[in-house]
């Protein structure tokens, strides 16, 4: 695979990616978080499988691979299939799909960050400055004028950190996946047994810890029809687009298929305010935050 080819698949991942935090804000509109979870986790794993069972059908025959990358490719759902997934569904209902998808362009900050823990990588002082350009960035995108003019400023920084909170953690995250995902893809060339076996392991943590199952199963059969179909479809876009990204690694970088993805504001912001006015207020500082986490992130992985 070269690497115009790999730039294609990371774009095409961003596309999709970006049109699952809109679907995202539509179907929490109608289905409790918990439950859509469930439901996009279950359909990425099917999905996944059955085209895993088609090209075993068709002659196909997986490499033979080692603990490790098994184990990393299982990190990686822990960390985006289940805890970054969940964060994300979060923001998105409490901030909205463009904020939400601006806090993810910390993404590759943090990739660099967790690569430079677990893998020995050294961060020179202009990437350290680049990240804290990012981070006051992010920190202007959380500022949110509440609606009640009575509502104490102290009250409404409490908030806004929380918020802020949820929005950094679903990022950091998506990191470690991105991180997980890279060491294995490299040491193990099964992208899609990769996402099968992320998804499956996020599936599996949502179920134990999701509290009651019948509780669950009951809200589920008594959700919005029309709700569950739009949370089974971001379910089989995101593994699309998780494979996409993963193949795209193949040939390019971990960080540039990361930066890539982090566009999707680009594209979430206008459509998220033409579709959403009455929940987007979308200000000058949200835009100046916005630009200066892209510049952060822009002067970290291409400078």
């Amino acid at each position: 695979m070269n690497e115009r080819l790999s730039e294609l698949a990371a774009l095409s991942s961003l596309v999709i990616y970006a049109l699952t935090t809109l679907l995202t804000r539509l179907a929490t509109d109608r289905v409790r978080s918990d439950v859509g979870v469930i439901v996009v986790t279950a359909v990425s794993v099917l999905s996944s499988l059955i085209a895993v069972l088609a090209m075993l059908g068709n002659g196909w025959m997986p490499s033979s691979a080692s603990l490790g990358p098994i184990l990393a490719f299982c990190a990686s759902g822990l960390f985006s299939a289940y805890l970054g997934r969940w964060l994300l569904f979060e923001s998105v209902i409490h901030l909205g799909p463009a904020r939400a998808s601006a806090f993810q362009t910390s993404v590759p900050v943090f990739t660099a960050l967790v690569g430079w823990l677990l893998l020995g990588e050294q961060l020179a002082l202009k990437e350290w400055a680049a990240m804290a350009t990012t981070l006051f960035g992010l920190l202007l995108v959380s500022q949110i004028r509440p609606r009640n003019q009575e509502v104490r400023l102290s009250a409404a920084r409490r908030w806004n950190l929380r918020l802020l909170g949820i929005g950094l953690v679903s990022a950091l995250a998506y990191a470690a996946g991105h991180v997980c995902r890279g060491y294995a893809i490299r040491v193990w060339n099964e992208p899609l047994l990769g996402v099968l076996l992320g998804a499956a392991t996020g599936l599996v943590l949502q179920i134990l810890t999701g509290g009651n199952i019948r509780a669950l199963w009951s809200r589920l059969v008594t959700s919005d029809r029309t709700g569950l179909g739009i949370f089974a479809s971001v379910g089989l876009l995101g593994m699309i687009a998780q494979l996409l990204a993963i193949w795209a690694m193949l040939s390019l970088t971990t960080g540039k298929v990361a930066l890539i993805m982090t566009a999707t504001p680009l594209l979430v912001f206008p459509a998220s305010w033409l579709f959403f006015k009455r929940f987007e207020t979308i200000t000058r500082l949200t835009v100046v935050g916005l630009l200066l986490a892209l510049l952060g992130i822009v002067y970290l992985l291409v400078w």
